[in-house]
């Protein structure tokens, strides 16, 4: 069917109020729909919201509810907003299989939690925005609650140019089995308003393009899955176009098992607190590399920020490399902090600099490593072992 024009209510004691199955399709033409709730499952089910078209859901939205079922969303813009909002819970892939397409200009607002491939088997995908316009229209994304991509199935949302988006909180592969990926590109942003979790019980990816932005409260990037390993990736690859993390309070990468920070080229990391291995038998690792010279073409640098201190090693097993063109700077650098602790700090090249604030301590309770080869370090007093009994390893070298 097609709605074209005017408006149509539609309300259901029992069940759902709008439900497209088998192979059927909803398309608004133009016009709004109200429903108390919406289902779009089946063999090749799908709802489409034309430009100027707008639904409104009151209770649940879903799609791909069944095992082998598959729903389809489309917002398509082209001058006039198309625009759906649910203001309980949406699921895009219960069991089965979901695909939710948007460009701008288009908005979307839940309420509630907005999960992805909710079950062991479901795959669930997003894409919003319009890649390569150079003034693409706006998507606007709002999840009052929890975005959860990948919860026990497998599930990617990418955001591309003229995306602004919003959540309460995000989990990247949050149960067993599930995994989770988030790709930010250039020219969409997202704000998380407290924490996000890349890899639950599961494993996820979060990955941040040159001209990317993503802001959280807290942001944590963990594993439980013993076959991979869930990562943190900003690759700044476009001359002057940074891609960009800022984690308002702590970053965690690996708090109960691994995690992985990955940054190449015009990337910028800022947190208050950053920590690499937090608790016992965690691992955390940081990659930092901007270009090897600046050389026409090259002078992409990653910077990380961390204004009250980078700790590696804190009960867990950290180390962070750097090298190439970089300029790190810590309110303090910790390494091996707790008793179990151990931390590794290496960094390379003669336009490589790292500067501490205040205290530069290799082995605090645990061991540490610091080694600079051809780098520049400042730091405001260095301290080899806090406590007796601590072996710390520190090494200047000359470029070789």
């Amino acid at each position: 069917p097609v709605l074209k024009g005017g408006s149509l209510a539609l309300r259901g004691e029992d069940g759902n109020a709008v439900a497209v199955s088998g192979g059927a399709s909803l398309t608004v033409d133009s016009g709004s729909v109200e429903a108390d709730s919406a289902l779009i499952s089946g063999s090749d089910a799908s709802l489409n919201l034309r430009p100027g078209a707008s639904m409104t859901v009151t209770t649940a939205l879903e799609t791909g509810r069944e095992g082998g079922e598959s729903g389809a969303i489309a917002l398509a813009g082209g001058g006039t907003e198309a625009a759906l909002s649910v203001v309980g819970n949406a699921t895009l892939g219960g069991s089965g299989n979901s695909l939710l397409l948007a460009e701008g200009p288009a908005t979307l607002d839940v309420l509630g939690d907005l999960s992805m491939a909710v079950f062991d088997g479901s795959e669930s995908g997003m894409v919003l925005g319009e890649a390569g316009a150079a003034s693409p229209p706006a998507v606007a994304l709002t999840v009052a609650e929890e975005f959860i991509i990948g919860g026990a199935g497998d599930a990617t949302a990418t955001l591309d140019a003229g995306v602004v988006a919003s959540a309460g909180s995000v989990s990247l592969g949050k149960l067993a089995g599930g995994a989770g990926t988030l790709n930010i590109l250039s020219g969409a942003a997202m704000t998380v308003t407290e924490g996000t979790d890349v890899g639950g019980e599961g494993v996820g990816a979060l990955n941040i393009s040159s001209g990317g932005r993503f802001t959280s409260e807290d942001l944590a990037v963990d594993s439980s899955d013993e076959n991979a390993v869930s990562t943190l990736s900003l690759a700044g690859l476009v001359a002057e176009e940074n891609a960009e993390l800022e984690a308002g309070f702590t970053l965690i990468v690996g708090n109960k098992a691994d995690g992985q920070l990955e940054m190449l080229g015009n990337s910028r990391v800022t947190a208050e607190f950053v920590v690499l291995g937090a608790l016992q038998d965690s691992f955390g690792l940081a990659t930092a590399v901007g270009d090897a010279d600046l050389s026409p073409g090259n002078g992409k640098s990653s910077t990380v920020r961390a204004k009250q201190f980078l700790l590696v090693g804190q009960q867990g097993s950290g180390r962070f490399n750097t090298r190439g063109v970089s300029d790190h700077t810590y309110g303090a650098l910790l390494l091996g902090g707790g008793a179990s602790g151990s931390g590794t700090y290496s960094a390379e090249g003669a336009l490589n600099f790292t500067s501490v604030e205040s205290d530069l301590i290799v082995g605090q309770q645990g061991t540490g490593d610091f080694v600079a080869r051809g780098a520049g370090v400042f730091a405001g007093a260095c301290v080899l072992g806090a406590e007796p009994g601590f072996g710390p390893l520190f090494r200047i070298a000359a470029r070789e």
